[in-house]
């Protein structure tokens, strides 16, 4: 960061400051930020991920910003987050160039309020509340897009052990009230930028972001598990319910993003065949 009075904005840099959207000066000859305040350099701390670099806000702007070249106006961008989804910008650009060694554009990103990759309003499970197949497609198309710098992630596909047999004993009015709570016990073991989508019947699949390593991942799959340790209330009697799961990861190099899901069915299918509940990862 410099702060040389030959620097083309320093004068406007407290005005700018006070603006909430994210605002930074970027040197047209090094593409270096000179100057950013709080609102981007908070926005480029949420896109830093593995191998993103240090200036992910930079490294996503550059090509548009080169194209853009000397003058003042405006275009559309799309920045990628690590969840997935993809949030668009209006950009405003001011370039400034007081000397030949002294050449920046100022740049301010006002969102627009639209993103791709999470949900439509319409994309809601009726039962549970919870996003729906169209959602999980989407996140993945997201992460196989190859223009995109996606987080390493894995996916996991859930399915309740004997769920058949609550619905035969007890009514399909009981059996969807367990399925309620049990999406929102799943909900509640994930984080934020997770996802948990109900995929089918007793059916669930949930995206981990961020997770490299194989502990990691085998640590939220204890979690869900553990979710739902505590017993569910069914004509006023205590049932306890375990899933099987299966699990598969960003690393493993899939071809498309149902490969994925399919191998994660799988293997929550032999889960299951071995009675044991869980995929030993």
């Amino acid at each position: 960061m410099s702060n040389s009075p030959e620097s083309a904005f320093i004068q406007l840099r407290p005005l700018f400051d006070l603006l909430r959207c994210p605002c930074a000066e970027i040197s047209t000859n090094t593409l270096e930020c000179e100057w950013s305040n709080n609102a981007w350099k908070n926005l480029d701390i949420q896109l830093q991920d593995e191998g993103s670099g240090d200036t992910p806000l930079i490294d996503q702007l550059s090509n548009q910003l080169i194209n853009f070249g000397t003058g003042t106006g405006t275009f559309s961008c799309q920045i990628a987050h690590p969840n997935g989804t993809v949030a668009e910008y209006e950009t405003s650009v001011q370039h400034s160039a007081p000397s030949k060694e002294r050449s920046s554009w100022m740049v301010i990103l006002t969102p627009t309020g639209q993103t791709q990759g999470d949900q439509a309003p319409e994309d809601r499970d009726t039962l549970t509340g919870l996003p729906g197949r169209a959602t999980l497609m989407a996140r993945l198309e997201t992460y196989f897009d190859s223009t995109t710098l996606s987080p390493p992630f894995g996916l996991i596909f859930l399915d309740l052990d004997d769920f058949k047999q609550i619905n035969d004993s007890n009514g399909h009015l009981l059996g969807d009230q367990v399925l309620q709570e049990v999406a929102s016990r799943l909900s509640d073991a994930l984080r934020t930028d997770d996802l948990i989508v109900r995929y089918g019947g007793d059916e669930f699949v949930a995206i981990v972001v961020g997770v490299a390593e194989n502990n990691e991942l085998k640590q939220v799959v204890r979690r869900l598990e553990d979710s739902l340790n505590a017993p569910f209330m069914v004509a006023g009697e205590k049932v306890r319910l375990s899933i099987s799961l299966g699990v598969a990861q960003s690393g493993e190099n899939w071809a498309t993003p149902m490969q994925m899901i399919d191998q994660a069915d799988r293997r929550m299918y032999q889960a299951k065949q071995q009675r044991s509940g869980n995929q030993d990862l």
